[in-house]
Formats: C-alpha cells, sequence, structure tokens
C-alpha cells in the first residue's frame, strides 16, 4: 500500500509512467489481504480445549453458549458471507476507521457482548483438535453427553442458544433437545435465545422445536410432575431484505410465563453508513439491552479492571516516535514533492487509526474484565 501511494505521488509529480505500478501495488495488495483474511480464523484457533469439565468453574458465574456444530464453521468466519456479498474493512487500513477487532469472527463478538454477564463457555466438538477463537470449550464424553449438558445448564448463570438451524435440520437435533431441557430446567430468565441467521433459519428453528417438544412432551415433565409445554416463540418482525450490519440480529427473552418476545437489532434506526451503524447497533441497542438482561440474572456482576493510562499513554509514545521517524525520514528524502505529501498523510492518518484503536481496544478490555459473585447459596466447583 506505501510502495502505490509513493507512485501515485511520482505519477502526479508528472512522471505518469508510475501510475500503472501504482494501480499494479495497489490491486495486488488488496487481492492479497482478501487471499490472507481466509486463513486468519484458522491461524487464530486456540489449543485444544481450555476446560475438562464445566464443574470447574463455580455454579452461577458463566454463561452456556450453545449451537449446532454445524453452524461453527459459519461463525468461525470474519464477516462471513451474507447474501452473496463479503467485505473488506479497506478503510481501517488508512485508519479512516477504529480496527479494533476488525478481524474478530462473529462467534467472538457475540461472546465478547455477553462477557459483562460472566465468562462464556461453549460445548466443543469431541474431534476438534484446534477450538476456535471465541468461547471457551469444554469436551463432552463420547457416551453420555446429555448429562453433562443438564448438570451445565443447571449451574449456568445465563443459556445463550443460538435459534438458528438453516438446511442442518438433521444434525441439530442436540441443540433442539438443548432447548427442550433448558425450558424443563430453568427459570424463563436465565434462558436466551440468539437469532444470528435469516428470518427463515429463525422461523425453521420455531417450526423444529414445536416438532421435538410434540415427540417429546410426554417426558418433558417438571420436578411436580406438570407437562411442560412449547414455549410462545414470536414471529421474525424484520423483513428478509433487512441490511444487517452485526451478527447478532435479535434474541428471544422469555417472561415468567415461557411467553417470548423477540428484541430486534435494527441497523436502520442508526446513522451513518455500514460500519457506524454497526457500531452504532451495539453502543445504542445491544449494550442496553445486556445492561437490562443483567439485573435479571442470579448473583451480581462487578468490573475488575480501571483503564490503564500508563500502558495506553507508553503505547501511545512508541507510535508517536515510530511514525514521527518514518515522517522525517519521508521528508528528508530527495522523492518528488507529491510523493513526499501522500506519504506522510498516509503514514498520518495510519498514526491516527492506531492511536483510535488503542484506545477502543482498552476500554473494551475494561468492559469485559468483570468477576460475577454468585448468591451466596450457588454451590462450589467441583
Amino acid at each position: 500500500m506505501l510502495l502505490s501511494t509513493a507512485d501515485l505521488g511520482l505519477a502526479l509529480n508528472g512522471d505518469w509512467g508510475y501510475l500503472s505500478i501504482s494501480l499494479m501495488w495497489g490491486i495486488g495488495s488488496l487481492m492479497w489481504l482478501w487471499h490472507a483474511r481466509r486463513y486468519i480464523t484458522k491461524a487464530r484457533r486456540q489449543k485444544s480445549s481450555e476446560l475438562s469439565s464445566l464443574t470447574e468453574c463455580r455454579a452461577l458465574t458463566y454463561s452456556l453458549y450453545l449451537r449446532p456444530f454445524a453452524e461453527d464453521d459459519r461463525l468461525a468466519e470474519t464477516d462471513p458471507l451474507v447474501r452473496g456479498r463479503r467485505s473488506l474493512p479497506y478503510g481501517r487500513l488508512l485508519g479512516f476507521a477504529d480496527f479494533a477487532g476488525a478481524e474478530d469472527s462473529w462467534e467472538e463478538q457475540i461472546v465478547g457482548l455477553f462477557r459483562p454477564c460472566g465468562e462464556v463457555i461453549a460445548v466443543g466438538r469431541p474431534d476438534m483438535r484446534l477450538a476456535l477463537p471465541g468461547a471457551k470449550r469444554f469436551l463432552l464424553p463420547r457416551g453420555d453427553w446429555q448429562g453433562p449438558v443438564s448438570v451445565g445448564m443447571e449451574r449456568a448463570r445465563l443459556v445463550l442458544l443460538a435459534a438458528g438451524i438453516g438446511e442442518h435440520t438433521g444434525s441439530a437435533r442436540g441443540t433442539l433437545w438443548e432447548f427442550t431441557e433448558a425450558v424443563r430446567l430453568l427459570p424463563p430468565s436465565r434462558l436466551l435465545l440468539l437469532v444470528c441467521g435469516e428470518p427463515e433459519d429463525y422461523r425453521c428453528f420455531c417450526e423444529a422445536a414445536a416438532a421435538t417438544f410434540e415427540e417429546t412432551s410426554e417426558r418433558l415433565s417438571g420436578d411436580d410432575g406438570t407437562r411442560l409445554s412449547m414455549p410462545v416463540m414470536p414471529r421474525h418482525p424484520v423483513s428478509d431484505k433487512a441490511e444487517w450490519g452485526h451478527p447478532l440480529r435479535g434474541v428471544v427473552q422469555f417472561d415468567d410465563t415461557w411467553t417470548g418476545h423477540f428484541i430486534a437489532f435494527d441497523p436502520a434506526a442508526e446513522k451513518g453508513g455500514a460500519r457506524r451503524r454497526k457500531r452504532a447497533v451495539v453502543r445504542h441497542q445491544i449494550e442496553p439491552f445486556i445492561a437490562r438482561l443483567e439485573s435479571r440474572l442470579p448473583g451480581e456482576a462487578r468490573s475488575a479492571g480501571t483503564f490503564r493510562h500508563a500502558d495506553v499513554a507508553y503505547t501511545l509514545l512508541t507510535y508517536a516516535l515510530s511514525f514521527g521517524f518514518a515522517g522525517w525520514t519521508v521528508a528528508h528524502t530527495q522523492a518528488p514533492y507529491a510523493a513526499t505529501v501522500l506519504a506522510i498523510a498516509a503514514l498520518s492518518s495510519v498514526f491516527l487509526g492506531e492511536v483510535r484503536t488503542a484506545i477502543s481496544t482498552e476500554r473494551e478490555r475494561v468492559r469485559r474484565d468483570i468477576e460475577v459473585h454468585p448468591p451466596p447459596s450457588a454451590p462450589a466447583a467441583g
């Protein structure tokens, strides 16, 4: 990108032969970035599972994230394909926008939102050696996997279940069982359905869940012997044609009678471009909802970190010295004036982007650095 900028400066200085070279460098760098970005998720996978059992976590201090395993590949991508389009944050390369978390997968983005409610733990695939970035994983036994999941639900402060099975109806029977089990074991306040796909995916989930409840209604009974019925599932209020900027399209929250209420996160209500609307949806819609959700959960989540001003100042000073030296070097070369101006402008823009990113990253770390204090009656780990 810098070579492209330098050659563009030479072309503007009158040597137009460099214009084709500038285009070659620019197109080549963007193509390389596009190709490399496909492998970012694979390169960032964690070493195996971090937990051998959920009993390592104290009860009512973590959130349990459940989803069809077939959805992992889609949610593990960075800005995965949506209706035939991919997007790359080219503006962030030149500092036009804050690029903190620009390469976070959809799962990382979703998990990060609910981190203020406690550590987010997910069931790992038994055959997966490297866990996907996002929630911490724990492995299930190959035989009786339903028992550990039931125990994990009862001990969880919050159960997050992806309400979308798409074309994976056959492979999502485990997720449908988890939904019925959560309804049987948990109070409505501790179950939240995450809508991350298209409205059609959510409709398929509701239909499959209703069929599962009907098939197993005889054995789905509470401790008092009463038969459980299918919760009242609301309709998806948004059109298929809506433009989405964030992977979390909405959530379904249940009241005390197991009547679901769909809370949609609508980017159309925000102003600006697609990237700005995405950040605005998180700040103005999703985070306030999670703050209200926190008040319904057992125990208390408290911030355990503070903004590290000294560390951020040291990082910014390092950037200032590095970019300042680079700018001074460019200014004292024998390059044409136009090339020098473009190079310094590019360096200044990237520097501003680094400053914004460093501050934003530290603020996000403080938001997610949470300790959950369970109610006194909660059992300890073990």
